[in-house]
């Protein structure tokens, strides 16, 4: 991953992200390296869910020096002119990191790819099938574990002389009586209804449901909330760790636990920072010759904007080159 520069436009100054107003300290250059850098242009947010917003220069001239402090006019250790601009679309993905089984509860993970910043998104549990071997007195069993929470909606298809039901109707989850049987009525209430009766199973399918909208950067017991207001899935039965707007782990539980569930997709428009990247190579034989007797030496960063006819220096700030211990 690059090594991002964070710039408030309004402060001339390098800050440490998009939620942070602190100084950034560059300490952390050092003689020799060649890394890929991305530039990040901000300003004051309009919408509160940060404290930056990002400006968009991908149609403008980006100069970055790291050089001797002013007045000075010796030939500066880095100068970078070109830069490319970096991906204005986030592409996310979602994968059973790992699958739900008899011994073990099922973890989803979805990652977004560059770090999503703006817009929102929504997830959609799909249908999952299931064999129904019995309806007897109110209790349909299944073979293994059904994964069902209470008041989770479903579809039955398939059976045979059905009793008080019929075959594409949706029911609901009124009680679980164990890991592979439970109770529902034609209505979300604690009250089951005892009389279904069938003289064979069938299929049954859990009603695909969607999220509501999420922020790109959601934090991570808002998406739990989110989540748990989701009918296929219910309170408590998901948990979610991760790093807001890259990864979020969705580890599932409770009612959802030690079973193989849908696959969860996603819907939805986001997008990223705008920035600039490039390779930045601390390799001069000007920056060697300055920093060949010291183990390191002060230097200044400048980074400069041309939109057109206007020039704007947006920030110069001091920092320092170490040597490596590494030849």
């Amino acid at each position: 991953m690059a090594r991002q520069l964070f710039v408030d436009t309004n402060g001339g100054r390098l800050v440490e992200g998009v939620n942070s107003a602190a100084l950034a300290g560059l300490n952390t250059l050092f003689n020799g390296d060649v890394a890929n850098y991305e530039v990040y242009f901000l300003t004051e947010s309009s919408t509160g869910n940060t404290i930056y917003e990002s400006i968009d220069y991908s149609g403008s001239d980006i100069k970055l020096y790291i050089g001797e402090a002013p007045p000075s006019t010796a030939t500066p250790y880095v100068a970078i002119t070109s830069w490319s601009n970096t991906a204005t679309t986030v592409a996310a993905s979602l994968v059973k990191s790992i699958t739900g089984s008899s011994s073990i509860n099922e973890v989803q993970t979805l990652s977004f790819s560059p770090d999503a910043f703006d817009g929102t998104y929504s997830l959609t549990i799909p249908a999952r099938s299931l064999t129904v071997s019995s309806i007897i007195t109110g209790a349909f069993t299944v073979s293994g574990n059904h994964g069902l929470a209470v008041d989770e909606p479903f579809v039955i298809t398939g059976t045979t002389s059905p009793v008080d039901f019929a075959n594409g109707q949706t029911l609901y989850v009124t009680e679980i009586a164990s890991a592979n049987k439970f109770y529902a009525n034609s209505a979300i209430t604690t009250v089951s209804v005892l009389t279904y009766a069938s003289t064979g199973g069938g299929s049954i399918y859990t009603v695909t449901a969607s999220s509501q909208a999420i922020s790109a950067r959601a934090s991570m017991s808002d998406m739990q909330t989110i989540l748990e207001a989701m009918p296929s899935i219910g309170v408590g039965n998901v948990s979610v760790s991760g790093v807001l707007g890259r990864r979020y782990r969705l580890n599932f539980q409770n009612a959802k636990a030690q079973t193989s569930l849908g696959l969860a997709t996603i819907t939805g428009s986001l997008t990223p920072l705008y920035g600039k990247s490039a390779t930045m190579a601390l390799t001069s034989t000007t920056l060697a010759n300055a920093i060949s007797a010291s183990a390191s030496i002060d230097a200044v960063i400048e980074i400069q904007v041309t939109t057109g006819s206007l020039i704007d220096t947006q920030v110069q700030q001091s920092v320092t080159i170490s040597k490596d211990i590494i030849p």
